[in-house]
């Protein structure tokens, strides 16, 4: 249990219909149960200090960027209202039910790891992409763990992953699904050129604790959770490391059956999506 929340920030997926109408309801909700809620289309106008909670509405993307501008200082409530939406709590079908449990208290605050690079602003919830910032270049890259050489390829670049992160680019590459109760994260290679590795795995799964240094031939492009507003160009040597400051997430349900009941769910409903984007004409007629 925790205290209802008195004062909300809310984002919703931009110039989206659906959205917009599913942002309505949920201010009428709230605000005729007695708590304000405030919207902002523009997130530079943000002071997460002034609310007690946020609710991003949209797909996982809507939840990244809000995530990035209040980082974890108040937890974020995802309301699904996207393709894929895995990152959201909430849907439209099970709405009104976590509304009243919001109002009610009967939430638990999930605490998430994230990623940084140490001595700069960068810091990811889901993954770090170190990549070449010239399109159809390729970087040699070198990746040691606690000073020890554990791989080396030549390819598009690396993903760092964290547990949560590990259902998003991580899986695209071939990587493992990860319990966010583990306490590890994920090293994927992007498309490297087989002859060339030292080890040929889809990934390796390290200790949090480790201490992750990656080095290449050239610059890198660091990009967050594939925030391109937020990427910086760095050196030839980066250090990742977990981050001291955590995500913060409104939960229902402290059961890992939660988790995997609520993955699987939203699988389902993106293959779904799936067949009716790509079997049907609209999309590429």
């Amino acid at each position: 249990m925790e205290n209802p929340p008195s004062r909300l920030l809310l984002k919703k997926r931009p110039n989206h219909q659906k959205a917009a109408l599913l942002a309505k309801q949920v201010k009428r909700f709230l605000t005729d149960r007695g708590i304000e809620v405030v919207e902002y289309e523009v997130l530079r106008e943000i002071n997460s200090k002034d609310f007690d909670l946020a609710i991003a509405i949209g797909g996982d993307g809507t939840l990244l960027r809000l995530f990035h501008k209040i980082r974890g200082n108040i937890p974020i409530l995802g309301i699904k209202n996207g393709s894929y939406g895995l990152l959201m709590e909430l849907s439209e079908e099970n709405l009104i039910q976590g509304l009243n449990y919001l109002v009610e208290g009967k939430f638990w605050i999930e605490k998430a790891p994230t990623l940084e690079i140490p001595e700069s602003n960068i810091i990811a919830l889901n993954e770090i992409l170190l990549s070449t910032p010239k399109i159809g270049k390729a970087l040699k890259m070198r990746i040691s763990v606690d000073g020890v050489i554990v791989n080396g390829f030549l390819g598009d670049g690396l993903l760092i992953s964290t547990p949560l992160g590990s259902l998003a680019y991580a899986l695209s590459e071939g990587g493992s699904s990860i319990d966010p109760r583990a306490n590890v994260i994920e090293i994927v290679p992007v498309n490297p050129w087989p002859p060339s590795m030292l080890v040929p795995t889809n990934s390796t799964i390290i200790p949090m604790d480790s201490a992750l240094l990656i080095e290449a031939d050239k610059s890198m492009l660091v990009v967050p959770d594939g925030c391109i507003e937020e990427c910086l160009l760095y050196d030839r040597r980066i250090e990742v490391e977990v981050s001291r400051e955590k995500a913060k997430f409104v939960r229902f349900s402290a059961s890992p059956h939660h988790h995997y009941a609520r993955i699987i769910k939203r699988i389902s409903e993106a293959k779904k999506i799936a067949e009716k984007r790509f079997l049907g004409e609209g999309l590429f007629s």
